[in-house]
C-alpha cells in the first residue's frame, strides 16, 4: 500500500480519486520559465506594497 510523505496509509475510496491522481502525477513539471514569472510577479507585487506603503506615510 503507497503511503503518504507523513508515513501513513493512503487510501483512496473510489476508483474516481484513483485516476486524478495518476492524472497528477503523471502531468508534466511547471515550466521553468513559468516558476520564474511567478517569482517576477511576487517581486513586482512585494515592491508596490512597498511603495504604496510609502506614499501613505
Amino acid at each position: 500500500m503507497a503511503t503518504s510523505s507523513f508515513g501513513k496509509p493512503t487510501v483512496l475510496s473510489s476508483n474516481d480519486e484513483a485516476k486524478r491522481l495518476a492524472e497528477v502525477l503523471d502531468a508534466p513539471a511547471p515550466s521553468v520559465k513559468k516558476t520564474g514569472l511567478m517569482k517576477q510577479i511576487e517581486r513586482s507585487d512585494e515592491l508596490l506594497v512597498k511603495l504604496l506603503s510609502r506614499l501613505e506615510r
